[in-house]
């Protein structure tokens, strides 16, 4: 049976499976009635005898109408029938209307001005839950102080007591208003550092205590800052039952807050499995740039209640941008567009935010909420060479031809291309120099160090532990804590390490060093240093990380009392970064940015050459300084050129040894894979929970941990994907190894999945484009010929039937095509050919 044979058919399921019921059961009355009462069946399975569609009406417990539905054939658009469901709806005094062909569904509530697309039918319960919200009062109705959140604390010290600052009241104000004029979509744009959390707790209150909400939802992109964010609304609002979505699903689905990872709710679509589009009255999203990203958008939209986003990146950095100007993979490009979707999607079109706190304000407010920093350029001879145009430029030795020749770097391929130990001794030494000091104890004030990756990293912390070990003997060791600790991604216990050292519970430990922790929510009101030892190019990635320094802070000495105030910061750059922000962000020249490869996960391998080369050279130039750079000519080894001393020519014969994996049979390579998985299951119970409850961040953690990158196999990510010739993730491996799921969701899974979400995401598509746009679609997944010709902009393909094409010409316009294909793009949706 074709597609279009089946609308009455798919229809009927889609109502049963929401709990409607034709008939009396066991389970209660029947709750569906037919108009006219006619016998469904002799409609034919798409409505094609009589008038080509039915209105359901659907009932609520007492048997009074609920909803309207109205049923069209698998080949009409179901907005056609938008108005005379309004009629038919309001003649039975409903509020709410359903229009369906079967594949495609609206959900209009007549209140509101548009319908939405939605994925399932909407419950009885859910129906009258939305009945039952018009009851609210008004949020305008409360008159909110500065006590408001204080009210909810119960017993707390003096010092914990969180009173709302005026412009905080000012936001609440703003969204009240227009909440209440008919607004369902906010954006709030502030400054990193200003208290989005707390105002967000503030709002939570406001629309549960008015009625307008029972169940909330908070959106954040990463576990610690649901851990952080469960913390601080708990300790604010203690009335009120708050769970992570991700530690405990089941409690989760009973409370009346709840925060989520969007990486929890999209796996396996647990969004669609665990909760209905009517389950949250009100969603907040934190960093709110992040939630509509690529298919994240479809887990936004899918929930049906009032929206409000926060950010602290304001769209205005990107206001010189000339988008014509670049090619679509300049980062850049996609930023803007990521921003101004942003705004739009908040319902802020004309790019202006519902409410802005931004860091001028906070700065110059009387008294300053926050602290500007004082910012070092501390570049130094290589890196500023790897900067220019021209780039650094050296001799190195071919080990292939023994020659002497020449290359250039420039400052992407620092630690990825080119390793050089005496820069990572020069800027530890000119840090040591620079930082800013704890007014209280005269040490190195707490600081966090950016690193360009997870070696460098641990170079990084190794050398400035051997400098306290010099300038300071006994004083970092023990029980004491080190004085430079690594908390990276790879690092064991790496989120509670962040936690440790934001509450001082580390020791005597000094200085964070990291790679991309520790920058969105991170709150360490004590931080006196930011250390940018990597090159940044995203704005909003520079916008958070510059704001770790940005809180006030309070250093009191405990035996004196003396109480010193935190004025500024010390922003330490060693690569330019806020000069490039200032001054030579241009718009107008590509930029492309180096994601991580696998020469990255291959570094570590060059740990033990430069380590050896180094003590060479240091053997040789005893009489220098550490600190003092050196001047050492370039070493090559496969590509790879290490700055460590003269004519040393390097080889390593170990480089290859992450591919080792791929010159085994697959099918063997499976096996072994899949017998390791279950042996870690007979040892680890954590990991085998795990696997149970469908705990993708644990499962994924105790893999990296204790499975994956070992010898004898070397198991990777990437390798599996080659081994299963798909591009499914970590998890689902494991999930399959272990025999949870019977085999892995392929391609035409997720291409099919994908375009739902699209649905999703841009729900206001006209019917008929939304078919246009499918058959698009699927011609770029599935026919390289179709993709490469609209890779070039030849739209003539679109209703070349040759590739599958049937759009007419002139019904799409180049750039709804460009939407399309940055979907798929920033969704990561694998070609199906």
């Amino acid at each position: 049976m074709q597609k279009e044979a089946k609308a009455r058919l798919k229809i009927n399921n889609l109502l049963q499976e929401s709990g409607w019921r034709f008939f009396d059961d066991k389970i209660g009355a029947r709750n569906i009635e037919v108009e006219g009462n006619v016998n469904l069946e002799s409609l034919g399975d798409d409505f094609e005898h009589g008038k080509g569609f039915i209105d359901y009406l659907l009932l609520d417990t007492k048997g009074f109408p609920l909803a309207v539905l109205e049923a069209k054939s698998g080949s009409k658009d179901p907005v056609v029938g938008k108005k005379q469901a309004e009629d038919y709806a309001k003649a039975k005094r409903c509020r709410f209307v359903i229009l369906s062909n079967g594949d495609t569904h609206y959900f209009w509530d007549l209140n509101q001005n548009a319908e939405k697309i939605i994925l399932k039918f909407p419950t009885q319960k859910d129906l009258t839950k939305l009945l039952t919200a018009t009851t609210a009062m008004s949020l305008s109705g409360i008159d909110i102080k500065d006590d408001w959140i204080v009210q909810s604390q119960g017993a707390v010290a003096e010092v914990d007591r969180k009173f709302l600052r005026d412009y905080q009241l000012d936001a609440i104000n703003t969204i009240s208003s227009k909440f209440d004029d008919g607004n369902r979509r906010f954006l709030l744009e502030m400054a990193t550092g200003t208290g989005k959390t707390l105002l967000a707790a503030a709002l939570i209150k406001l629309f549960l205590k008015t009625g307008n909400a029972n169940r909330i939802l908070f959106l954040v992109d990463r576990i610690e800052l649901a851990d952080q964010a469960s913390q601080n609304i708990s300790s604010y609002l203690k009335e009120y039952n708050i769970a992570i979505f991700k530690e405990n699903k089941e409690q989760a689905l009973q409370n009346q807050v709840v925060i989520a990872t969007i990486q929890s709710l999209s796996y396996n679509q647990n969004f669609l499995k665990y909760f209905g589009q009517f389950d949250f009255n009100l969603l907040i999203s934190d960093e709110a740039h992040r939630s509509i990203y690529g298919n994240n958008r479809a887990i936004f939209e899918y929930f049906q209640g009032a929206k409000i986003g926060l950010t602290a990146t304001p769209k205005d950095y990107l206001k010189g941008i000339d988008e014509k100007k670049l090619v679509e993979t300049d980062p850049r490009k996609l930023e803007k567009r990521v921003l101004q979707d942003t705004y739009k999607t908040f319902g802020c079109e004309s790019g202006e935010p519902t409410f802005r706190f931004d860091l001028k304000e906070a700065v110059t407010h009387k008294p300053p909420y926050l602290v500007n920093p004082v910012i070092y350029d501390k570049r130094s001879d290589k890196t500023n060479q790897m900067q220019s145009e021209e780039g650094w430029q050296d001799a190195f030795i071919d080990e292939t031809t023994g020659e002497q020749a020449e290359e250039t770097f420039k400052i992407r391929q620092l630690e990825r291309k080119v390793f050089s130990d005496s820069l990572n001794h020069l800027i530890v030494d000119e840090f040591l120099k620079t930082a800013k000091k704890d007014p209280i104890t005269g040490e190195i004030g707490k600081s966090i160090i950016y690193c360009i990756s997870q070696n460098h990293a641990s170079k990084i912390a190794r050398i400035l532990n051997e400098a306290a070990d010099k300038n300071w003997p006994g004083k970092y060791s023990g029980h004491s804590g080190v004085f430079a600790r690594q908390i990276t991604s790879n690092v064991v216990g790496s989120q509670e390490l962040t936690k440790k050292y934001r509450n001082n519970q580390l020791g005597n430990t000094r200085i964070a060093v990291t790679v991309n922790m520790m920058t969105t929510g991170y709150d360490c009101t004590d931080l006196l240093n930011v250390v940018l030892m990597k090159p940044i190019f995203s704005v909003s990635d520079f916008v958070q990380i510059k704001g770790r320094g940005t809180r006030r802070h309070a250093f009191k000495n405990e035996l004196t009392g003396q109480v010193v105030e935190k004025d500024f910061y010390h922003l330490i750059d060693f690569f330019g970064v806020c000069e490039y922000f200032e001054e030579r962000y241009d718009y107008s020249e590509p930029l492309f940015l180096a994601g991580k490869t696998e020469e990255q996960k291959q570094q570590d391998k060059y740990e033990l050459i430069i380590k050896e080369r180094t003590a060479q050279y240091e053997s040789m130039k005893s009489q220098e300084t550490l600190g003092v750079q050196m001047e050492m000519p370039i070493a090559v080894s496969h590509g790879k050129f290490i700055y460590i001393g003269t004519d040393f020519l390097v080889r390593d014969n170990q480089i290859q040894i992450g591919e080792d994996c791929m010159k085994v049979d697959r099918e063997a390579y499976r096996n072994h894979f899949e017998q390791s998985v279950k042996d870690l299951m007979g040892t680890d119970k954590d990991f085998e929970s795990a696997l149970e409850n469908n705990d993708v961040d644990e499962t994924e953690r105790i893999a990296k941990e204790k499975l994956l990158e070992k010898p004898k196999y070397y198991f990777s990510l990437e390798s599996l994907r080659k081994a299963y010739q798909t591009s499914n993730g970590l998890a689902d491996f494991l999930r399959k190894a272990a025999g949870v799921i019977e085999r892995l969701p392929d391609k035409y899974d997720r291409m099919n999945k994908g375009f739902e979400e699209f649905k999703l995401v841009y729900s206001d598509t006209p019917y008929e484009k939304l078919n246009y746009f499918e058959n698009i679609y699927q011609c770029y997944l599935t026919n390289p010929d179709y993709r490469h010709a609209l890779e070039k902009g030849n739209l003539g393909v679109l209703d070349d039937q040759t590739f599958g094409g049937i759009v007419p010409v002139g019904r799409i316009k180049r750039d709804e095509v460009e939407k399309v294909v940055s979907y798929i793009k920033e969704s990561n949706i694998a070609y199906v050919n």
